[in-house]
């Protein structure tokens, strides 16, 4: 599993992630998708300014979140 897939599991899914961080679901399916010239997608990495709003819903929400979620 890609950091990003174990974020969304922890959530619950895309839709509850992207709800809980207040960003489009497409946005949050971005982070699961090939990187390459072709792609938008990230290689399954959260970019950096969504970790403090992921870290903020998660704690709002009482998601616990691991090192190992976090790794690439």
């Amino acid at each position: 599993m890609t950091q990003a897939e174990r974020i969304i599991a922890r959530f619950g899914g895309t839709g509850k992630l992207a709800e809980a961080i207040g960003r489009d679901t497409s946005s949050i399916y971005r982070w699961t998708y090939v990187r390459n010239a072709a792609s938008v997608g990230t290689g399954g990495l959260i970019p950096l300014a969504a970790i403090p709003l992921i870290k903020d819903a998660a704690e709002r929400l009482g998601i616990e979140l691991t090192a190992e979620d976090w790794q690439p």
